[in-house]
């Protein structure tokens, strides 16, 4: 026969006591996946609830005019939504512009002030990509840069 310990508690002295070692381990195996699926189950849940909070956004949109000497300008406009509890890191957009066919962009940094912003930019004839980005952190100061949908502008 097996000598155990003593302890204080009856239902632990039980436990070791039993004779069948693999209906304890095989218990013990179901009770710690069935805690660890609860802990899984809520973590997902406080992940998705922190995926529904409302997130910041921004939204651009573009027009252009050309002249006959092969210039033209390009008319952007836009709007922020900074939900509570978010805040603008800093207080200028960025616009991005980059020719069809082109990897280098030109940046048009834009202040905001309120949650709309508009801004006339001289460009070489062409078709451009573009597209705005702002920073903003969160209640914890957690900084993330938000941008917006790509437009294509033309500039005849």
């Amino acid at each position: 026969a097996k000598q155990f310990p003593r302890f204080k508690s009856p239902a632990f002295s039980h436990l070791l006591s039993l004779g069948d070692p693999v209906t304890l381990t095989t218990s013990l195996w179901n009770y710690a996946m069935m805690r660890l699926g609860f802990f899984a189950l809520v973590a997902v849940a406080v992940a998705t609830a922190s995926a529904q909070t409302p997130q910041p956004k921004i939204e651009v949109s573009a027009s252009g005019t050309g002249t006959s000497q092969g210039n033209g300008t390009v008319t952007v406009s836009g709007s922020l939504t900074i939900p509570a509890g978010w805040q603008l890191s800093i207080h200028t957009v960025t616009v991005r512009f980059q020719k069809d066919g082109g990897g280098k962009t030109l940046n048009a940094l834009i202040p905001v002030k309120g949650s709309n912003f508009t801004q006339k930019v001289d460009l070489k004839s062409g078709s451009y990509k573009i597209w705005a980005v702002i920073d903003v952190k969160d209640t914890d100061g957690r900084e993330k840069q938000i941008s917006s949908e790509p437009q294509s502008v033309a500039i005849p």
